[in-house]
C-alpha cells in the first residue's frame, strides 16, 4: 500500500476517509494543528504530523515520503476573503512547494464545485467549462486550483471539485435532518425550484482514491480548457431543495413536515445578521452574506460523466438509501432521537 498524506484529517470528510484508508492497511500521515485533539478523532496506528498549511512550518516533515498527497484542509467559511484566499489559496501553493522539493507524489487537491459557479440555463457544469465563482470561497477555491499549475510539471496533480458533500458525521446537511426530525420543518430559499448536486461521503472516498490511481492530470502549461485533470465528484441524481426535504422525510420513516420558503429579501437579512454576529463574536457565521450569496445564484449542477468514464465509478445506489444511512448514523450516534 502507498503511504499516503492527509490534510483536514480531523473535519467530516477527512475523517471519513482516514478511517478507510486506515482500514485498508494504508499507511497514513495527517497533517494536524492540534495533536491531542487529532488522537480522539482519528483510528489508532495512524501518524501525526503537527503543521498548518498557513505557514511553512511543519509542512516538509509531513511530506516525507508520501507517495500520495490528499489536501482537504480549508475553510469553508471565514471572517474576511483574505483569510480564506490565504488557506484555501496560498495554503494550496505552500503544500505543494513542501512536496515539489522532495520526491514529488501524486498530488490530490479536493475543491470545490463552488470554483465552477452556478449552472447556466439550467445545463450541468463540466469539467472544461471556464470557472466562474460568484463567492469569495469559491474565489478563494479558484485560487488553490491556479496555485498548481506551476508545479503540474513535475507533480502528478489532479483536481477533484465535490458538489455538496453529506452522509454519517457531517454537521452541516445535519440541520437538515434536525429541522425536519424536531421541528417538522424544511426551509427552501427563495420561490424558484433550483436544482442541485450532492455526492455522499463514502463516494467522494472512493472517487479520491480512484483520482490518485487512475486519473488525468492537469497539464504542465497554463489551461488549455479541455479540463483534463479535474473532475467532479456528484451523484447523477439532481433534486430540488424541496425534494431533499421529501428524501429526508422519507429517510426518518416517513416523518411529516411543512416545506416553509424564505423570500430571498429575507434571506439577506439573516445574511446580514448572521454577519454582524459573527464579527462581533468573532467567529464566522454558518448562515453570511457570502452562503446566501450562492444561495441566490440559482441552480448548483454538475456532470459526473469524467467520474464515471474516465474512473470507471459507478454510482450503486439512489440518494435516497444515501440519506436513509445518514439517518440511521444520526440516531445511532445520539444526533437524533430514535423513532417512537
Amino acid at each position: 500500500m502507498p503511504r499516503v498524506l492527509v490534510t483536514g484529517a480531523t473535519g467530516f470528510i477527512g475523517r471519513r476517509f482516514v478511517e478507510r484508508l486506515s482500514a485498508e492497511g494504508h499507511e497514513v500521515t495527517c497533517l494536524v494543528r492540534s495533536q491531542r485533539r487529532a488522537r480522539a478523532l482519528l483510528p489508532a496506528g495512524v501518524r501525526l504530523c503537527l503543521g498548518d498549511v498557513a505557514r511553512d512550518d511543519g509542512l516538509a516533515a509531513a511530506c516525507d515520503r508520501a507517495e500520495i498527497v490528499f489536501h482537504l484542509a480549508g475553510l469553508v467559511r471565514a471572517l474576511s476573503r483574505r483569510t480564506l484566499d490565504d488557506i484555501n489559496g496560498a495554503g494550496v501553493r505552500r503544500l505543494a512547494a513542501a512536496c515539489s522539493r522532495q520526491s514529488p507524489p501524486v498530488f490530490v487537491l479536493v475543491s470545490s464545485l463552488a470554483v465552477a459557479g452556478p449552472s447556466v440555463d439550467g445545463r450541468a457544469r463540466e469539467p472544461e467549462d471556464p470557472p466562474q465563482p460568484i463567492s469569495n470561497y469559491g474565489r478563494s477555491k479558484a485560487i488553490g486550483e491556479s496555485m498548481l499549475r506551476p508545479y503540474a510539471a513535475d507533480m502528478p496533480i489532479t483536481i477533484v471539485r465535490p458538489a455538496i458533500v453529506f452522509g454519517p458525521g457531517d454537521p452541516f446537511t445535519f440541520e437538515w435532518f434536525r429541522s425536519i426530525g424536531r421541528f417538522g420543518l424544511h426551509v427552501v430559499p427563495g420561490r424558484r425550484d433550483e436544482r442541485f448536486s450532492l455526492v455522499d461521503v463514502d463516494d467522494l472516498a472512493e472517487i479520491l482514491l480512484r483520482s490518485a490511481t487512475r486519473g488525468m492530470r492537469i497539464p504542465a502549461e497554463r489551461d488549455d480548457g479541455s479540463g483534463c485533470g479535474i473532475y467532479f465528484a456528484a451523484h447523477p441524481e439532481r433534486p430540488t431543495y424541496a425534494e431533499i426535504g421529501t428524501i429526508i422525510g422519507r429517510a426518518l420513516g416517513g416523518r411529516r413536515f411543512r416545506t416553509i420558503r424564505l423570500p430571498m429579501p429575507l434571506m439577506w437579512a439573516v445574511g446580514a445578521a448572521g454577519e454582524l454576529v459573527g464579527r462581533a463574536v468573532r467567529r464566522p457565521a454558518t448562515l453570511n452574506w457570502d452562503k446566501v450569496r450562492e444561495a441566490a445564484a440559482g441552480s448548483w449542477i454538475c456532470s459526473p460523466q469524467t467520474v464515471v468514464e474516465q474512473l470507471g465509478f459507478e454510482f450503486c445506489e439512489s440518494l435516497e438509501a444515501q440519506f436513509g444511512r445518514a439517518a440511521g448514523w444520526y440516531r445511532q450516534s445520539g444526533w437524533l432521537p430514535a423513532p417512537s
